[in-house]
């Protein structure tokens, strides 16, 4: 019993997912705040970034929610509320905007999450996290990941710039999805290519259950997937900027939380450790040959 205990033990450890190499920026939204007040003028708490936060509005708000998102139990820990933007109208909009205060080591590949739960829809709004390299033009370089993509029915998108690449699936209100998204060769010659993966709680665990996690079956379980590509990929620095507009009639409105910039996979999401998995199969036949000898004995 004692043994079978120790083995219990250590594969609870195993729960305890890599640990994060480089992690750029981690914005949990974690202020001691009451519920909807405005993030403008904010000073900001996050890893890798500083100073205010600047909302940059016209008619829309972004506010901080004591409620924060989660995404179970196989997620990273999650801290904080969460922030919630909302716009109404066609000319209502509202860009977040907090400085980066990070180094990197280039060329790179810019691995970006988030947790996103869309609240309401309007008629060709949009919700994106853009990380900006030089924020004076749409034609300058930007990591984007966006969730509602203006102009495309509510699909979601990726890309280097202000156009990017929808794709061919939207989002469902008042569910919890995982934006994850790579922007390969960053500061690099020769181009790059961006792409992004929504999922589910459920297209997560089971991408987790599939070998341990593994980048290759990332676009085997995301329910959703979107491509771009670019020959000018700029540096990460500048702004993180998160952006809803309200571009048509009615109320677009969103939460975004556990933001998260690394330059591997396991800073940005939760994947066991090759070693831990291994363990965690190796603890289960150890349990399963306990209680083999176990029944011997009694026999």
């Amino acid at each position: 019993m004692k043994n079978i205990r120790t083995i219990i033990s250590l594969l609870m450890g195993c729960a305890t997912l890599s640990l994060q190499a480089d992690l750029l920026v981690y914005e949990g939204w974690n202020y001691a705040l009451a519920d909807a007040t405005s993030m403008h003028t904010k000073a900001i708490t996050a890893t890798g970034m500083t100073g205010n936060y600047a909302d940059i509005t016209s008619g829309g708000s972004a506010t901080f929610s004591t409620t924060g998102l989660s995404f179970g139990t196989n997620y990273l820990p999650t801290t904080g509320g969460s922030l919630y933007q909302s716009a109404t109208g066609s000319t209502s909009y509202t860009v977040l905007r907090g400085d980066i205060n990070t180094t990197v080591s280039y060329p790179m590949t810019l691995w970006g999450s988030y947790l996103v739960q869309i609240d309401e829809f309007s008629t060709d709004g949009t919700v994106k996290v853009r990380a900006n390299y030089d924020d004076s033009g749409n034609s300058k370089a930007r990591f984007i990941s966006t969730v509602d993509a203006t102009g495309s029915s509510q699909n979601t998108g990726v890309g280097y710039d202000s156009t990017g690449t929808a794709s061919s699936g939207g989002l469902t209100e008042d569910v919890t999805y995982l934006a994850l998204s790579s922007f390969t060769n960053v500061g690099g010659a020769g181009g790059g290519t961006a792409t992004q993966y929504i999922f589910t709680l459920g297209e997560y665990d089971s991408w987790l259950s599939a070998g341990g996690g593994l980048e290759a079956n990332l676009g085997s379980y995301a329910g959703i997937t979107a491509t771009d590509s670019s020959g000018d990929i700029k540096s990460f620095a500048n702004y993180v900027n998160f952006v809803l507009g309200g571009s048509g009639t009615g109320t677009e409105s969103a939460f975004i939380d556990e933001v998260r910039y690394g330059t591997t996979l396991g800073d940005v999401i939760a994947i066991p450790e090759p070693s831990s998995f291994l363990l965690m199969l190796g603890g289960m036949s150890l349990i399963g040959f306990g209680a083999f000898r176990s029944r011997r004995s009694r026999s």
